[in-house]
């Protein structure tokens, strides 16, 4: 009459008949099945059924609804009744069935677009726990890592370990400020898959061991568990990060992460896939799977990474075979879209990626038209989601019309004469030195550009900070013990509900009292080498520390006193080091106090942010590998979680450097890089122009017909101009015309490329003071000749290029800043070198570019005519590389060829010109 078959988990058969009477050929059937003992049936009667509840509910309640076969729970991908837990940020989940569709590559390459243009906060989860990868998108090298506890499988297993919440820092990393602009972008990668050493027990030595440990204990299959697990890391994340918007990275093919994880607490969930066979029944699987939850979320179907348009008809027409072969069934609603193969983002994170274009994607450029469109309907499916504690996503809002500021021009307008020169003239008058004495309220208004890279300054991960001459550390340096700069880079960085203290470890050479400033050479080599260098220099600097922020009166705030004697650094301050460097029950006291302060700080929940600046002045350039790279080390892997290292660093001391293992991995990943880009220039000079002459500057740009709403939107903010062409071309314009020639005619190009062109170092950076120099130099020359005979029309530009683009005056220009670069502590050759080409060098050598034969000749004449520290040919040459005097390159067949920095050509009296 009836039957109910269970499935066991062990793989055995339960049971049950239900018959009116029991026959002899039933019986010799059950018989039969003894022979295997995984099958076990019962028989069972109506009359049975009266006292036993299990029958009754089986056979005779009315309108049952128990399937007759119930495969019982079931270890694995289990689907069904999902995406019933609501979370506080809506949480999105990339799947693909296939590798090799570019999942991965689009979810990173959304956090950057949506972090770039909303300015929200991203978090990443990796959720691909057997191929981890999203870190290879954001530069975060796996050296960085490496210092991690770990990440997902690791957290989700110390969490349950320890019973409380976890502290995320040491599972977590903030990717650059490159990739998020006014956003902010966290990854929490699968794990930390580094085969770095850990510890000598030979079953578990790498942290790769570790991980793989740990993830053979991951239970993904308890669908309560992990989905109790993941609400509470979840928890965690709102908590510290409070994000606007969570990531998942979910496994390929059939698996738990997109079944227990995935689809149980997204509201959206987007799927990748191709138009193979083998994909048709995944995605076929994909879509019952949806279908089959109570509350379906809205689905995204992605056709990538296709090369034609028709593969997306394709594609379509499997979707609508889908849909009519489910006609019956109540089939969510998808909406489907395509990408197309670009080999660009294929190279992201190979040898040959070009992180610009990965960060392009973020503009409508056509190329990556396809990730546009995409991106703008995910936004918009957030936009219609519940979002109980985030704010709705929009663009930022227009002024009204009576907000933009229009600059007000009279009846009868100005001479434009008149204009130009009062705006000139306030510019001669107030133009900005390069660095800051005072940084008051006027200089923070006028003066200080607070650069994009800046925004880093609050990354735990970002320890050193590189630039070449000209790039504004000290002045940096300087800011961070202004509040109200701290407090402006916070705003801007979106860490303003966080607490940071700022303390220079050294003390400037022009302080008043630098009691923080103690040289190396104090000490003499046995005192050094008795212990090695390593270990001499790593107790130092850790002691420098310890003392430095005793020193500091933010040491006041602490609710405990050292142990030991704590004084300013004089001359008597070596032979203490010393004895504290040798003593290890007091470094071990040294070492434990900074744990204290790290633990104050934590319960606190403040940041200490530790700067070092001018560190050529504490270790002589030619001893920083001995010297300064065991600082370095130190810092790259931080014991703390709350005092922050920040390192400043010339460029070509940083070149120089040695005793760094993976030394460009530790600059590209763990490094801010300050050095300045041609519209950086623009938009600080710019901000200096209208902070003194905004009225005047405004009517020239109104009657040069280049002020338009964009400019009108950007000035009614009063900002700082964004930097994009589209805004500063307009006040480039005005101020320098449009082009460079002095006939104004495209000949040199236009002035926005020309002066990157001309004042650019050989190693392609530019520096702020030639610039400035230059305009100085210019307006100087300007009013020199103001009555005379110009052989151009002085009604506009505002500084025309017959002054900027004039030999004699680059000239001068330049040689201050060559006087600056020179006097950097281990730079005394270039005085030498440039005094021997401008004064004696054979004419015949005397030009920008020079063959390899030419230019051995002009390094064996200087070697042989100055007493140089660089007195080797290849010492020389990278030395003058390194400071960006000249440039290495190759011309068909790699012969090489070298070119000075067209710079430096009026200066040095160079003939020809850059190719």
């Amino acid at each position: 009459k009836d039957y109910h078959l269970v499935l066991k988990v062990n793989m055995d058969i339960k049971g049950f008949i239900f018959v009116e009477k029991e026959t002899a050929r039933l019986t010799t059937y059950l018989n039969e099945l003894k022979n295997n003992e995984n099958i076990d049936f019962e028989v069972v009667t109506e009359a049975d059924c009266e006292g036993d509840e299990l029958y009754k509910y089986l056979f005779i309640q009315e309108k049952k609804s128990i399937e007759k076969v119930d495969l019982s729970y079931r270890r694995r991908l289990d689907f069904k009744n999902l995406y019933e837990k609501e979370t506080q940020c809506p949480i999105v989940t990339f799947y693909s069935y296939k590798g090799g569709l570019g999942r991965s590559t689009t979810l990173a390459a959304f956090a950057a677009w949506y972090a770039i243009r909303y300015g929200k906060r991203v978090v990443i989860l990796d959720c691909d726990f057997e191929a981890p990868g999203l870190t290879n998108y954001f530069d975060l090298t796996e050296e960085r890592l490496a210092y991690l506890s770990g990440g997902v499988v690791e957290y989700l297993l110390d969490r349950q370990f320890v019973g409380k919440q976890l502290d995320l820092t040491p599972y977590i990393i903030e990717t650059s400020r490159d990739y998020a602009g006014k956003g902010e972008i966290y990854v929490m990668p699968a794990g930390n898959l580094s085969s770095e050493f850990v510890d000598s027990d030979p079953n578990l030595r790498t942290h790769q061991t570790h991980y793989l440990e740990a993830l053979s204990r991951l239970d993904l299959t308890n669908k309560e568990h992990i989905i109790a697990q993941f609400c509470e890391l979840l928890a965690n994340l709102q908590q510290k990060i409070k994000p606007d918007i969570i990531l998942i990275d979910s496994r390929t093919g059939f698996n738990d992460v997109l079944a227990n994880i995935g689809l149980a607490l997204s509201p959206l969930v987007i799927g990748f896939f191709g138009n193979n066979i083998q994909t048709i029944s995944g995605l076929h699987f994909f879509l019952d799977r949806v279908n089959e939850i109570k509350a379906k979320p809205p689905t995204i179907l992605v056709n990538s990474i296709i090369s034609h348009k028709n593969s997306f008809v394709q594609f379509n027409k499997i979707i609508e075979n889908y849909n009519l072969e489910n006609s019956d069934k109540n089939t969510s609603v998808v909406d489907t879209y395509s990408i197309f193969r670009d080999r660009r983002l294929e190279e992201i994170g190979t040898a040959d990626e070009d992180k610009t274009e990965f960060i392009s994607i973020v503009d409508d450029s056509q190329p990556f038209i396809s990730y546009q469109i995409l991106f703008k309907a995910i936004v918009k499916y957030l936009n219609d989601l519940k979002e109980p504690t985030s704010q709705s996503i929009q663009l930022q809002g227009v002024p009204t019309e009576e907000q933009v500021f229009v600059p007000h021009i009279t009846q009868t307008e100005p001479n434009m004469l008149v204009l130009k020169n009062a705006v000139l003239t306030k510019i001669r008058d107030n133009l900005p030195g390069l660095y800051a004495d005072s940084l008051d309220k006027q200089f923070l208004e006028t003066q200080f550009y607070f650069k994009k890279c800046m925004e880093d300054i609050f990354n735990r991960d970002k320890i050193l900070i590189i630039g070449g001459k000209g790039t504004g550390k000290t002045t940096l340096y300087k800011a961070f013990r202004e509040k109200e700069i701290v407090k402006r880079l916070q705003t801007m960085a979106g860490k303003s509900d966080e607490d940071y203290e700022f303390i220079n470890i050294i003390s400037l050479k022009d302080e008043k009292n630098p009691n923080k400033l103690l040289e190396i050479l104090k000490f003499n080599r046995n005192e050094i080498e008795s212990v090695g260098a390593d270990y001499f220099f790593t107790r130092f600097w850790l002691i420098y520390v310890w003392n430095a922020i005793w020193l500091d009166p933010v040491s006041r705030n602490f609710d405990f006193q050292s142990h030991l004697e704590i004084k300013p650094i004089t001359n008597e301050t070596k032979k203490r080091f010393l004895d504290y460097i040798n003593s290890d029950d007091t470094y071990t006291v040294i070492e434990q106090e900074l744990k204290a302060i790290d633990a104050f700080l934590k319960n606190h929940k403040k940041n200490l942010i530790i700067a070092f600046d001018q560190l050529d002045f504490i270790v002589k350039p030619s001893q920083w590998s001995e010297g300064i790279a065991p600082l370095i080390n130190f810092w790259r892997s931080n014991p703390y979680t709350r005092i922050l290292p920040k390192l400043f660093i010339r460029t070509d001391l940083y070149n120089k450097l040695g005793n760094l293992t993976n030394k460009e991995q530790l600059k590209r990943g763990q490094s801010i890089i300050i050095e300045w880009s041609p519209d950086e220039i623009f938009a600080f000079f710019f901000k200096f122009v209208l902070s003194h002459s905004k009225n005047e500057f405004c009517q020239l740009m109104q009657i040069y017909g280049l002020m338009n709403d964009d400019i009108k939107d950007v000035l009614d903010k009063n900002e700082q101009i964004p930097l994009e062409r589209k805004y500063l071309g307009p006040f480039v314009e005005t101020f320098f015309g449009k082009w460079a020639d002095t006939r104004n005619t495209p000949v040199y190009g236009e002035t926005y490329d020309w002066f990157y062109r001309n004042l650019r170092n050989a190693d392609g950076t530019i520096s702020l003071r030639p610039f400035l120099g230059l305009i100085e130099e210019s307006i100087k020359k300007y009013f020199s000749e103001i009555g005379k005979n110009r052989p151009i029309d002085d009604t506009k530009p505002i500084l025309h290029p017959y002054d900027f683009t004039f030999g004699p005056i680059r000239a001068t220009a330049v040689e201050r800043h060559f006087y600056d670069l020179a006097n950097e502590e281990g730079n005394d050759d270039l005085k030498e070198v440039f005094d021997y080409i401008k004064r004696d060098l054979s004419p015949n050598l005397r030009k920008v570019i020079l063959n390899k034969s030419e230019f051995d000749s002009l390094l064996k004449e200087i070697i042989a005519h100055k007493e140089l520290e660089n007195k080797t040919l290849d010492s020389l040459r990278e030395f003058l590389m390194v400071n960006g005097i000249i440039s290495q390159f190759n011309k068909p067949g790699g012969y090489p060829f070298y070119s000075f920095a067209l710079l430096y050509k009026y200066y040095l009296g160079l003939k020809g010109k850059i190719s």
